[in-house]
């Protein structure tokens, strides 16, 4: 490769030797040419070559050049790793190239850190975050922490308040530290359908052991937010707790918060006397499909307080091309394509239960259609399969866990948008099967008609 040209001469680059010579050094570490260190490890004994050692790994930088002990012998021994984790990471300094999987990520992870790899702790703190899960994320977030991976250990928390009901129900739980789950009932972005959850889950972490915990009572109160319970729930249940009841801290937090029921603005300020945040606040993104086109189950979820994606718990079938809404506090999943064929079946989440339910069914099974919001009521509208670009639409009903076919539209119309305004839905825009459109119809759900209104400037699809 030329550079810096002029007419007499110009500067050649060999763009790619350095990727030769490192894989003629791995052909030395392989064959034992050239090599000048012994490492011991256990029992193994590794012969390498300290100038590539040091230009990859700092550890081994400082070892070779800081006039340490190790600096002018010809073997030494490296104490606290794993043997085969070692090797592997060795033969990384001369490849680039390790396989990292369940069963050795935290062993890498550990000796990368001794041997200051930071690509590899980040690459394993990628495939750890991507197994995250409600049963191993508080048994995960304690080793990220013993490693001082503080982005991750960040990222996990993230996930522990956004799913924090259905982590209290976890074996893990019942073995959290005092400072941890205080750090996590102090922010107001814990994602809790009710505070009376968050109650109960102080509860049930000191009866896990009582003769230790319950002076830890006065220390976690004070981050239950027990203004925002109703009164009944204080009186019948909060006061009658023993643990509470003999609490001179916790008993002042009722008193306080029978107070903020009786006359809220005489109540000091503090976080106790406003809500946390809840999905409400959270971005959801629903299937969709990679570069390989295959569809995804998977779910990321948006904490804008944190301004972070973490995973949600996954759709019970892989869709592209789905189509979503929310219902009061309801998340509604609505065909797609699974890869194979075209779904009529719906999903939804409720961060009660924290997992995805079928509901019932379509009743045509599409595509790229759009669902729009009218008086609870949820539409799909338009969308395509293999043959046919559909004018019709389904009305769905929450409570009855029903479908009803409504009046189709006018027009025939895939990838369209759908929007409830002021009484009447709006479908905007689409493809004909032809053509991209710029028409828009509105429907009148008391009279069951569509009619015409204003087209856009501009023909559209995919909207």
């Amino acid at each position: 490769m030329a550079e810096n040209c002029t007419q007499d001469s110009y500067e050649f680059f060999a763009s790619d030797t350095c990727t030769t010579a490192f894989e003629k050094m791995e052909e030395c570490f392989s064959s034992g040419e050239l090599c000048d260190v012994t490492l011991i490890v256990g029992e193994r004994k590794i012969h390498a070559h300290r100038i590539v050692l040091a230009s990859v790994s700092p550890y081994f930088k400082a070892m070779f050049t800081n006039k340490m002990s190790e600096s002018d012998q010809d073997v030494i021994t490296i104490k606290d790793v794993e043997e085969d984790i070692f090797l592997l990471l060795i033969r990384f300094i001369y490849s680039h190239r390790v396989l990292i999987h369940v069963d050795n990520v935290q062993s890498l992870l550990q000796c990368a850190n001794i041997l200051q790899l930071d690509s590899i702790v980040n690459a394993c703190c990628d495939f750890i975050y991507s197994h995250l899960s409600i049963s191993n994320c508080l048994s995960v977030r304690d080793f990220v922490e013993a490693h001082g991976c503080v982005k991750l250990v960040r990222k996990v928390d993230a996930f522990i308040k956004l799913h924090y009901l259905e982590v209290t129900k976890s074996q893990e739980f019942l073995d959290i530290s005092v400072d941890h789950l205080k750090q996590l009932l102090s922010g107001s972005n814990l994602n809790v359908p009710k505070e009376e959850d968050v109650f109960e889950s102080v509860i049930k972490w000191i009866r896990h052991s009582s003769a230790k915990r319950q002076h830890h009572i006065g220390l976690l109160m004070p981050y239950v937010r027990l203004p925002m319970l109703p009164v009944s729930y204080l009186i019948s249940m909060v006061e009658k707790e023993s643990f509470v009841s003999k609490n001179l801290v916790c008993r002042d937090l009722i008193d306080e918060a029978k107070n903020f029921h009786l006359c809220p603005e005489k109540v000091p300020l503090s976080a106790r006397i406003f809500p946390r945040k809840s999905y409400s606040g959270m971005l959801f993104s629903i299937g969709g499909r990679g570069k390989g086109g295959d569809p995804f189950s998977k779910i990321e979820i948006y904490n804008w307080l944190e301004n972070c994606w973490t995973p949600g718990p996954r759709l019970l079938m892989p869709r592209r091309h789905v189509a979503a809404a929310e219902i009061d506090g309801v998340i509604y999943a609505v065909g797609g394509h699974n890869g194979s064929e075209h779904l009529n079946t719906v999903e939804s989440f409720d961060s009660t239960s924290g997992s995805w339910q079928l509901c019932k069914s379509m009743v045509i099974c599409r595509r790229g259609m759009s669902v729009g919001i009218l008086n609870g009521m949820l539409y799909a509208i338009g969308g395509l399969d293999e043959a046919t670009c559909f004018n019709r639409v389904e009305r769905y009903d929450p409570k009855a866990d029903e479908w009803t076919e409504v009046a189709p539209m006018k027009v025939q119309r895939g990838g369209v948008a759908a929007v409830g305004f002021d009484g009447f839905l709006y479908a905007v825009g689409g493809n004909n099967g032809g053509c991209s459109l710029s028409s828009v119809e509105k429907y009148d759900p008391y009279r069951n008609t569509w009619v015409d209104v204003a087209s856009m400037n501009q023909e559209r699809a995919g909207i």
